[in-house]
């Protein structure tokens, strides 16, 4: 069976996951205006998903949150620089130097469904038509991009 890979992912009206100096502080001003109890779908989302691909900068960003936002999931930051992980992470997160194509090649033996974060990666699963651009793909434009 192919591994199932789907993308969720928030986007300025112009295109970009984060400005030019690695910034969100958009997507955080458009969180803020979210009601509380409202995750946009991304409860829901994550529900069926074995393992999440991060990106390096996509991980760095992650850690600066003040909530580690995929629990007890294992997690896979590919990377080809070697990468800090924190201790209380240890036991769900590892990296990985190989290719998005090897590694999802080498996760189809062993998980079922996967979730890319990370502009470069998951462009490259896009272009290798890896992703899923069926219905359970979440693109989320942000109006306040």
């Amino acid at each position: 069976m192919p591994l199932k890979t789907s993308v969720f992912i928030a986007t300025s009206l112009d295109g970009y996951i984060s400005r030019k100096d690695g910034s969100i502080d958009w997507l955080n001003a458009a969180n803020a205006l979210v009601p509380p109890g409202e995750d946009c779908g991304y409860s829901a989302f994550m529900t069926p998903i074995d393992v999440c691909i991060l990106g390096r900068n996509t991980y760095e960003q992650v850690l600066t949150f003040s909530e580690w936002p995929y629990g007890q999931r294992k997690v896979i930051v590919l990377s080809s620089q070697a990468l800090q992980i924190p201790e209380l992470l240890k036991a769900t997160v590892s990296a990985s130097s190989e290719t998005p194509e090897a590694l999802f090649a080498q996760l189809t033996c062993t998980r079922p469904y996967a979730r890319i974060r990370g502009r470069r990666h998951h462009h490259s699963a896009f272009s290798a038509s890896q992703a899923d651009h069926g219905p359970d793909h979440h693109h989320h434009p942000n109006p306040a991009g």
